[in-house]
């Protein structure tokens, strides 16, 4: 049976009027509407349909913290970069800037639940946990590696995918994590076929670990997924919001510019002049979101990182 969740709304610095007609528009997907935040809202059904009127900025870090998926609406007067800023510093990633309603264009809502799930292991980006969300995975947070470890052996079984995010900035055995998660895989033979891992580093934060070193454990390790790059942060958002959201295998969206989640873990991907070509391309996606509304609430975020962001940093691995 196909599950499918939706997003909490929240309106952030509205005009009462675009207020009232959002909350018309969304009555026919059955959303109640909430004056102002409560936290009694955070013990509700993850799918119940909830329009927040009011709330402030420091309330929509509950919201983060307890997992709860939110779309969020606000002016297109907020549509700076400052304001851009602001929305990346508090970790917030869906947001849609209305203008007139008569031009509105809002995105789906209904989102597609696959039996697939995101691990986080010591992260807690919780941008890269929305997109991975927006695109259909089931998220959670793990802090332990015994608790890592026994929740792979649980459920080596349970999942038609499990990508492992794990963080290099973070201080921890690595040389024991991977020969660990090389047994495991070893011992449980079918999470050679849905296990994926990503790793993910500052390049401009110091290096907690010997790269060489990392280099000759990846390759020791013949049962663990191929680990052919490091990502930097927010060129993984970038990829993961071409891969999860705007991809689509049946019809490659703008031409040939993005790839699919395996083509970016596994792929041999030129990332020379990378950054160049998606902005030459941005323009046209604008044209296209109609079809494609699931983009919506993510298209400043990715207009906005690949504005900021002059190069690719990832670190490719022989």
């Amino acid at each position: 049976m196909m599950k499918w969740y939706f997003p909490i709304i929240v309106n952030y610095q509205l005009p009462y009027s675009y207020k009232q007609i959002l909350a018309s528009i969304l009555e026919e997907e059955k959303y109640q509407l909430i004056d102002d935040f409560r936290l009694t809202i955070l013990n509700q059904h993850p799918n119940q349909k909830i329009i927040i009127n009011n709330i402030d900025f420091e309330q929509l870090k509950y919201l983060n913290e307890h997992h709860i998926l939110f779309y969020l609406f606000t002016p297109i007067d907020n549509n700076t970069q400052e304001f851009k800023k602001k929305l990346i510093e508090s970790s917030i990633s869906n947001v849609i800037f209305l203008s007139k309603p008569t031009i509105w264009i809002l995105p789906e809502f209904k989102i597609k639940q696959n039996n697939k799930i995101f691990i986080q292991f010591l992260n807690r980006n919780f941008i890269i946990k929305s997109l991975f969300k927006i695109g259909g995975y089931k998220t959670i947070f793990i802090n332990e590696i015994n608790t890592l470890f026994f929740f792979l052996k649980e459920n080596s079984t349970s999942f038609e995918e499990i990508v492992l995010l794990i963080d290099l900035d973070i201080s921890f055995d690595l040389d024991k994590f991977l020969y660990e998660l090389n047994t495991i895989t070893f011992n449980y033979n079918i999470l050679k076929d849905i296990l994926h891992l990503v790793f993910i580093k500052d390049i401009n934060k110091k290096f907690l670990f010997s790269l060489p070193n990392f280099i000759q454990l990846k390759n020791r390790f013949f049962y663990l997924p191929p680990i052919k790059r490091i990502f930097s942060p927010k060129e993984l958002m970038i990829f993961l919001i071409e891969s999860l959201i705007f991809y689509k295998r049946d019809q490659k969206i703008l031409y040939d510019n993005f790839f699919s989640f395996r083509e970016i873990l596994y792929g041999n991907i030129a990332l020379n002049n990378l950054i160049s070509k998606k902005k030459n391309i941005f323009l046209d996606l604008i044209e296209r979101i109609q079809d494609y509304k699931k983009a919506l609430p993510v298209l400043w975020l990715y207009e906005y990182l690949i504005e900021t962001t002059e190069n690719m940093q990832s670190i490719v691995l022989k």
